[in-house]
């Protein structure tokens, strides 16, 4: 069809096509970040108080735009949030072809919360119930007339 093989590390727009999972993937943030300290500041800074810098200004670019941010998100908070919207679906009984394969897969007899990893799990899944404690502590449930409770 034409595709060519992709190296794996590939950059497009500056950010690599391809991540292992490690930390060391946003090394070149910090390598860019830390490039751009020249002069003076370089000079008198040790490596681990330009990190240090490097990660408050990270900070202040996370904050939302309306708190003077760039709005930029969280990779890690975003994916958590994203994980915890699954285990709200399977907890409120959502239908979808992905919720039904879970659902049989791995909550035979117990509910999310009951559920424990196991070796033999999937990433997706192991992610999901380590989101559960999100849920746990942010989730409700509305009690009206007293009969039943909707979550």
């Amino acid at each position: 069809m034409g595709f060519s093989r992709i190296a794996p590390n590939s950059v497009y727009l500056g950010l690599p096509l391809f991540r292992s999972g490690k930390s060391r993937d946003f090394d070149y943030l910090i390598e860019q970040l830390d490039s751009k300290l020249t002069g003076w500041k370089s000079r008198a800074l040790s490596k681990a108080k330009r990190l240090s810098l490097c990660l408050k200004a990270w900070d202040a670019i996370c904050k939302p735009k309306s708190c003077g941010g760039l709005g930029f998100r969280r990779m890690k908070d975003f994916n958590v949030a994203i994980l915890s919207n699954w285990g709200w679906k399977i907890l409120t009984g959502a239908s979808s072809l992905c919720l039904s394969i879970l659902r049989t897969r791995y909550l035979h007899h117990t509910g999310l919360f009951d559920s424990q990893v196991k070796a033999g799990d999937s990433r997706f899944w192991k992610a999901i119930l380590h989101s559960v404690n999100v849920l746990k502590e942010w989730a409700c449930y509305v009690v009206e007339d007293g009969c039943s409770i909707d979550p």
